[in-house]
């Protein structure tokens, strides 16, 4: 990971980190930050890149953001055009 980071130990070691979090199947997202450090957070949970059909779904004071905890997930192949 150093290797990768241009020889920055540092970030290398941060990179290792993130790696042996997220495992194989994991995201890994590197973002510029506001601060001199370098920094890593890991987020629990899953993130679509779709919006959300309606503003009303935003139920957190953090900005346009939608948090559910336990909550149900329909996944389909196809399209819903109604429910019965």
């Amino acid at each position: 990971a150093t290797i990768s980071a241009n020889g920055d130990s540092s970030i290398g070691n941060l990179i290792s980190e993130a790696m042996a979090k997220v495992g194989k199947e994991g995201v890994i997202t590197v973002k510029d930050g506001k601060t001199l450090q370098d920094e890593m957070d890991i987020i629990e949970g899953m993130k679509f890149d779709r919006g959300y059909i309606s503003p009303y779904f935003i139920n957190t004071t953090k900005g346009a953001k939608v948090e559910y905890n336990d909550c149900l997930v329909l996944f389909s192949e196809k399209k819903i055009s109604s429910i019965q």
